[in-house]
């Protein structure tokens, strides 16, 4: 056999391979885990707290830490002046770019988040702070509306903050995903501590959440430990600033 014909025939079986690989670890992580998880999560998972936000698998995952209360414009407001930046709708497209300011290690400060549900719902809205121009690190938070109780109720908002500390794969189901950081109290309490200089709520309570975990697992199976509270505020107007000032503010 010619060598170039020997050589075409081990590049195409190579590739068979890789493609093989590719094709069962896909249907592995993304169908067969997932769907595995579910069963187990029905029959065999303690229960945990109804202040937990799930994955689409329904696994636990992170701790909700945060209640905002007033209008979707002035949440938006807020984490502008506190200079959080909006994520991006997760899609191909968006998810493309994540892939890829991982790898050539390009800044995306809009990156997109992973969707989590919290009753039966995934976040309304999602923002982050991108560490030091590395996508692989951000503080994040995700946003979901509470249904109100009464007609005409100032909206109130939970969140989960977590910090993203590097780029993985899930240590349950094998899909690409953000580690987080195990200490989410501290980033609760950066995110406010950022609302607190941007003037953008007023002031703090607090109210019981998930409840106390010194060595919780959320959804990637990624440690995290809480004192369990919920911080609240409300957000307020920021008097004598404007857009354009605060986010020149932010690139200072």
């Amino acid at each position: 056999m010619p060598d170039n014909l020997r050589q075409r025939n081990h590049f195409l079986r190579t590739l068979r391979i890789v493609a093989l690989t590719i094709f069962v670890w896909a249907a592995l992580a993304y169908i067969v885990a997932p769907a595995g998880w579910r069963v187990y999560e029905n029959l065999a998972l303690p229960k945990v707290s109804a202040l937990r936000a799930r994955t689409s698998a329904g696994i636990p995952g992170d701790a909700l830490n945060i209640a905002l209360i007033g209008s979707a414009a002035d949440l938006l407001a807020a984490m502008d002046r506190a200079c959080w930046d909006r994520a991006d709708p997760l899609s191909f497209k968006s998810s493309v770019g994540i892939a890829l300011s991982v790898v050539t290690k390009r800044p995306y400060p809009t990156a997109p988040v992973s969707t989590l549900l919290y009753l039966g719902r995934p976040e309304d809205l999602a923002f982050e702070r991108q560490i030091g121009g590395n996508p692989d690190r951000r503080h994040h938070v995700r946003f979901w509306q509470i249904p109100p109780t009464e007609p005409h109720a100032v909206p109130v908002w939970f969140g989960a903050a977590t910090e993203d500390v590097s780029v993985g794969l899930n240590h349950l189901t094998g899909q690409f995903t953000h580690h987080i950081g195990p200490d989410i109290d501290a980033e609760r309490d950066g995110l406010f501590a950022a609302l607190i200089q941007a003037r953008a709520i007023g002031t703090l309570t607090q109210i019981e959440g998930s409840g106390a975990v010194e060595q919780g697992r959320n959804g990637e199976h990624d440690m995290f430990f809480t004192d369990g509270k919920i911080r609240v505020a409300r957000l307020t107007q920021s008097p004598g600033q404007n857009e354009n000032d605060t986010r020149e503010g932010c690139r200072s």
